[in-house]
């Protein structure tokens, strides 16, 4: 071919080229545009706060492009400029979840542009926002668009909502698209939720309304059908009633319902989660496996749905967690309704089908549970018997077969699928990678982690990205349509109905066991009836006010029950610590009250429990009433013919406290005598367990409200004066307090029930403690108060009734003695080395004894529980008691009383600041105001030759104004120590980070001189004074305790250890409440 021929075949290849460019560039500029309307109604709401808002951006990141736009509407009825200013803020939150490159950055700003707030109020407003607001394009364009209305409101509104959209907004062209999108719960029985989609039906499409089931979005759930498909071969041979033993669905979670009582009241756990979540969840590992078309996979679950069996009375069990009703008291709820919410349920179903039928489908859910967690777990049966060869069995082989699909971690490391390597190896699809176990320790249902394959997902994002990714693509998987929800309602309503006015069991919150339950025929059973209090055995006054009792009270657990099964556990109680210090001490000391409340409880230890070590008892009385044995008032009686008369107990073992052989039966020489043997038998005066019974005025043992055997720390043993019309001998406080165990039991009802259940709710705030024997003082119930439970002050802490010797809060029929509280430690926590430590014990603000992280030596610090921590106080001024001139070493080491007034030491206030904290500071005036400031991190530093360096003073929130900012920088000085050398008043009269003299007052400056004034900002205070401080101090990074002290040495250590286990041995203490067994720290 020749030059001129090759060159004219360039061109026209060229040519041709050039042509398909021209093609190529026409068929790309016809390219469908597209436009989406976002409209979010409750833009300004939790959901959109925590979910929403980072789901739209997440799918504007995904999806936008030239040819794909979008623009969002936050709607809420708020004003515009306050809703705007809102949703401003609101999305300052929204980020790019670990994305950091540039592209993501931009995107993010973009976004937030393209977000406009509308107020929607009036059908005006809604009318205009349709005109103006919204894309709007001519009936012959090729433009698509698509709207979402995305309702994140109340159900209630949902029917007048999409009314109004239908008017204004819906798209009503060929070529576009509207979704209205809507949050559960989806009615609260079958009627109201047919009208609710009967109403919407009205103005929206079956193929228009998406009903969000988030649950449906999770990475585990939406691997569910994918793994079975995939596992075809193995799965559905064995996924049937021949094979598979049950199936059980759990959602258990730690935390309470508190903050969501009104909510839970109205649905209560069943309609919460179990009609909706647990049941989906049931349908897509029971259901026959859909083909790829969307119309099967609806067929196939709803299909499932109608065969499974309406849920009777008798496969439900239900449970409230003890503290309920105290929250909702809290929250002012309906306590009539409040009674019989459940928040706990166990519920048994069954499937009519040929391939599940006789299978039992378990489902667990509740709050205040041990974990949280939620899988499905498919048990397969255990076919296989060993008859020979049975000593190389080889367990991992032949143990439990089951298939778990982990939805929430719970223990496990993560999300995922865990099959038994005894049941096969299974195929992952493209959504699932393999997970290599190398821990030992971790154990799921009683096996090894190592014994399953474990597989996670690739992407474990959140469910609402997934959501809303399926919501622009049109993808129901997520959702639930009409028929479905019809389906779900029929199984639950009947039940829900039934149950409405069953009092639910009440449980421990965290971990009670009394929860466990078994089933057979049909029906399910709570394992330990004993152990539960039947609340359906008491009055309805009587449940109001026995299930409202906290589950802890003084840091112990607070057992509810009846009184028969209260009487029993108590003397298992007795029987156990009898036995177990026999066999150490070869000797049990065992002090009773008398009268009828200990009657129950003598009868309980002779009918359960022969085999009492009485032999080795002493019995001691806690006092007595000055008449002879046989006067009907004697509580020696009570103890004689109830109990003594009915064992092989040494006469020599017997201690009464009177004495018949005299006519005098009680006298000094009475005390003198009893006090003579307890100091001879009982070793270290401690006795080792006592029963103390409670009289309807408010006593135990012989003490009275106000009587001044309180104060008596010396004596053992006294005569009462004039509290009753019969001389009593009483033990005191000094053996009381030393008791290894004691239990106090106390009768509900009669006159002094509300008294009782005024004090015991109120022990979060004021710290006192019922009927509870101390060193110093002993707070008793009353009913001669005057007034109702008297009004506190807003701007008064709690805990200010807890540290003050004089003003402990009065509760209705509750009274103290001037010295309630005097120079004594609310409890001891050793192994503490702060108050946030001590808060995991306790949520009782007060005086504790920890652990100095500085010395290693036991220290007191006041504590104050807010915002579910526990703040220790650095500096406390209230009175001007203890003199603030004071050398920089004192404040290095601290001077004053948590009693009083105090600085912790600077020492201190380093070590738990050095990773950063929490400093908070409230300030009282003498115009009755209260203010604060929060500053959320503050750093105190060590610098050379000790001293503290202000290094970091973090964002301050609060009604105060920021003064720590100005001493950003500074080194503490005082009058000795003056490192800045700027002769300020602030350290010649106090000590404090001080630049030079940057403000003429303090919080460490004399604290009635007015020239040198105490205060925190001195231009606010010309006119009115400071009166009191208190600032206060929690660790932001939880750290153990050698982290905080890497000095403290192996010894230390061992010796902290020891006396931790004596502290413990000490405070064992058991409290008992009519339907009430506890343990709490004398």
């Amino acid at each position: 071919m020749g030059f001129m021929s090759i060159t004219a075949f360039i061109m026209k290849v060229t040519s041709a080229f050039v042509l398909l460019l021209s093609f190529l560039n026409s068929f790309h500029c016809t390219t469908v545009q597209q436009h989406t309307d976002v409209v979010l109604f409750g833009a300004l709401g939790d959901l959109s706060r925590k979910y929403l808002w980072q789901s739209f951006f997440q799918l504007y990141l995904e999806e936008q492009t030239e040819n794909k736009t979008f623009s969002f509407y936050g709607i809420s009825r708020d004003a515009q400029k306050e809703g705007s200013q809102k949703l401003t803020k609101l999305l300052d939150d929204v980020n790019c979840e670990g994305d950091i490159s540039s592209v993501c950055g931009l995107k993010l700003f973009e976004f937030r542009q393209l977000v406009t707030y509308v107020q929607l109020k009036t059908d005006e407003q809604f009318d205009s926002f349709g005109k103006h607001k919204l894309k709007n394009i001519p009936e012959n364009s090729d433009f698509v668009l698509g709207r979402i209305f995305y309702l994140a409101i109340p159900p209630n509104v949902y029917s007048s909502v999409a009314a109004r959209l239908s008017s204004c907004c819906k798209l009503k062209i060929s070529h576009a698209w509207s979704r209205l999108v809507l949050e559960k719960p989806f009615g609260s029985d079958l009627q109201s939720a047919l009208s609710m989609a009967r109403d919407i039906g009205k103005h929206f499409k079956e193929e228009e309304i998406y009903r969000v089931d988030h649950y449906l979005a999770k990475s585990v759930v939406r691997q569910i059908l994918p793994f079975r498909n995939r596992n075809f071969n193995h799965l559905e041979t064995i996924l049937n009633n021949e094979h598979v033993e049950r199936i059980e669905i759990a959602m258990k979670e730690t935390a309470d319902s508190k903050g969501r009582i009104e909510f839970y009241d109205k649905y209560g756990v069943i309609r919460d989660v179990m009609q909706n979540h647990m049941t989906e969840l049931l349908a897509l590992v029971a259901m026959e496996l859909p083909n790829n078309h969307h119309n099967d996979f609806d067929s196939n679950k709803n299909k499932l749905l109608s065969q499974v069996k309406e849920v009777k009375e008798e496969h439900v069990l239900t449970g409230q967690y003890s503290r309920y009703l105290h929250h909702a008291e809290q929250e002012k709820a309906n306590i009539s309704l409040s009674v019989y919410t459940a928040t706990f349920a166990a519920s048994l179903l069954n499937i009519d089908s040929p391939r599940w039928n006789g299978v039992p489908i378990i489902m667990i859910s509740g709050k205040a549970l041990d974990e949280r967690s939620s899988y499905i777990r498919i048990k397969f049966k255990d076919s296989v018997m060993c008859v020979c060869g049975c000593k190389s069995f080889n367990v991992s082989q032949h143990g439990a077969r089951q298939i778990i699909f982990q939805i929430n971690p719970g223990s496990l490391p993560t999300v995922g699928i865990l099959v038994s390597k005894n049941l096969f190896s299974p195929h992952l699809p493209k959504g699932l990678e393999d997970m290599v176990v190398t821990s030992q320790e971790s154990f799921v249902f009683g096996q090894s982690l190592n014994e399953f394959y474990f597989s996670v997902p690739k992407s474990n994002e959140n469910a609402y990205v997934t959501v809303v990714r399926d919501l622009y693509r049109g993808d129901k998987k997520s959702f639930v349509t009409t028929e479905g929800l019809e389906h779900l309602w029929h199984i639950w309503s009947s039940v829900i109905e039934e149950t409405k006015h069953r009092h639910p069991k009440l449980y421990l919150e965290k971990n009670d066991i009394s929860l466990n339950f078994g089933y057979s025929n049909g029906i399910l059973r709570y394992v330990e009836q004993e152990s539960s209090l039947v609340a359906d055995e008491f009055s309805e006054r009587e449940r109001l006010s026995v299930s409202s009792l906290p589950s802890h009270f003084l840091g112990h657990m607070l057992l509810v029950k009846p009184d028969v099964q209260l009487y029993k556990s108590l003397a298992e109680k007795i029987n156990d610590v009898a036995k177990t210090t026999v066999v150490k001490a070869g000797i049990f000391h065992l002090a009773l009250s008398g009268g009828s409340s200990s009657i129950q409880l003598y009868r309980a230890i002779l009918k359960h429990f022969p085999k009492f070590p009485w032999r080795w008892t002493h019995i001691w009385q806690v006092d007595e009433r000055c008449v002879h044995y046989d006067d009907q008032l004697s509580n020696f009686k009570t103890i004689d013919e109830e109990l003594l008369q009915n064992v092989r107990i040494p006469y020599g073992n017997i201690h009464p406290m009177v004495d018949k052989s005299v006519e005098n039966v009680c006298s000094t020489g009475s005390v003198e005598r009893y006090k003579a043997a307890l100091v001879h038998f009982v070793s270290k005066l401690e006795l080792d367990f006592i029963i103390l019974g409670m009289g309807q005025d408010g006593h135990t043992a012989s003490l009275f409200p106000k009587s001044g055997l309180l104060k008596d720390n010396e004596n053992l043993v006294a005569m009462t004066t004039n509290e009753s019309s019969v001389k009593r001998m009483t033990l005191l406080f000094s053996i009381l307090n030393k008791a290894r165990h004691t239990a106090v039991i106390m009768f509900r009802g009669r006159e002094m029930a509300n008294c009782s259940q005024e004090c015991i709710l109120e022990n979060d705030c004021t710290g006192f403690e019922l009927c509870k024997v101390d060193s110093s003082q002993i707070c008793r119930l009353t009913n001669d108060s005057p007034n109702p439970k008297p009004s506190l002050d807003n701007s008064a802490p709690c805990q200010h009734f807890v540290k003050l010797s004089h003003n402990l809060y009065s509760c209705d029929g509750f009274s103290t003695t001037d010295e309630c509280i005097k120079n004594s430690p609310t409890g001891t926590y050793s192994e503490c080395f702060d108050c946030d430590c001590v808060s995991s014990y306790t949520s009782v603000s007060g005086v504790y004894e920890i652990t100095s992280p500085v010395t290693n030596n036991s220290t007191q610090v006041e504590c104050v529980m807010k915002d579910g921590h526990g703040y220790t106080v650095i500096l406390q001024r209230h009175d001007g008691s203890v003199d603030f001139n004071r050398t920089h070493a004192e404040y290095r080491d601290g001077f004053g009383s948590p009693f009083t007034e105090m600085w912790l030491g600077n020492e201190y206030f380093h070590n738990l600041t050095s990773l950063g904290s929490r400093l908070y500071i409230e300030l009282k005036y003498n115009d009755l105001s209260f203010r604060y400031v929060d500053y959320s991190d503050v750093i105190i530093d060590f610098y050379a030759n000790f001293y503290y360096y202000l290094r970091h003073v973090g964002p301050m929130t609060g009604n105060a104004s920021d003064i720590l900012h100005l001493y950003y920088g500074s080194l503490f000085g005082a009058h000795d120590v003056d490192y800045h050398s700027c002769d300020c008043p602030m350290l010649k009269y106090g000590g404090w980070w001080d630049a030079c003299c940057r403000s003429p007052c303090g919080l460490t400056m004399p604290y009635n001189d007015p020239t040198y004034p105490f205060g925190w900002n001195c231009t606010a205070e010309t006119t009115i004074k400071l009166m009191s401080v208190k600032m206060m101090v929690r660790r932001v990074l939880k750290i153990s305790r050698k982290s905080i002290n890497p000095s403290l040495s192996n010894s230390a250590d061992k010796k902290g250890e020891k006396k931790k286990k004596e502290t413990k041995k000490e405070k064992n203490t058991t409290i008992t409440i009519r339907s009430s067994v506890g343990n709490g720290s004398p």
